[in-house]
C-alpha cells in the first residue's frame, strides 16, 4: 500500500523530509515533490509552499508525508496543528486533502486511517 511504499522510501532519511503528492481527478499522481528538507528534529514548511505546486499542477487532490528521523511515527502536537492547517487551506482552494502520513522506522501513521481527517 501507499503508506508502506513511503516507509520504504523515507524511513532511513537522517533529516526530516516533507513531500507532497499531487493527484488528478482519477487520483493518479501528477507530481511527487520534496517540499522541504529540515533538521534532524523538525521541518519548516507552511501550507502556502505546498499548495503553490498543487495550484500550479491543477491538482484535484493531495497527500502530504514526512518522516521522523527518530524512527517513531507518533504525531507531535505540531504535526496535528499542521494537518489542521493544510486541511483547511485545501478546503478553501477546492483541493481534496486525502492524508498526512508520518513515516517512522518500519511503520507509518496515517491521519486518514486513524479517522482524524
Amino acid at each position: 500500500d501507499f503508506g508502506k511504499s513511503l516507509v520504504d522510501e523515507m524511513q532511513d532519511f537522517d533529516q526530516e523530509h516533507l513531500i507532497a503528492v499531487y493527484l488528478d481527478a482519477q487520483n493518479k499522481i501528477i507530481e511527487k515533490r520534496t517540499i522541504f528538507v529540515g533538521a534532524a528534529n523538525r521541518s519548516i514548511a507552511n501550507p502556502r509552499e505546498i499548495l503553490h505546486f498543487a495550484v500550479k499542477n491543477m491538482a484535484v487532490g493531495m497527500i502530504v508525508a514526512h518522516n521522523h528521523p527518530s524512527g517513531k511515527s507518533v504525531p507531535s502536537h505540531q504535526d496535528r496543528e499542521f494537518t489542521t492547517q493544510i486541511s483547511q487551506a485545501c478546503h478553501f482552494l477546492g483541493i481534496q486533502f486525502f492524508d498526512h502520513v508520518i513515516v517512522g522506522k518500519d511503520q507509518y501513521f496515517s491521519f486518514r486511517e486513524k479517522a482524524l481527517l
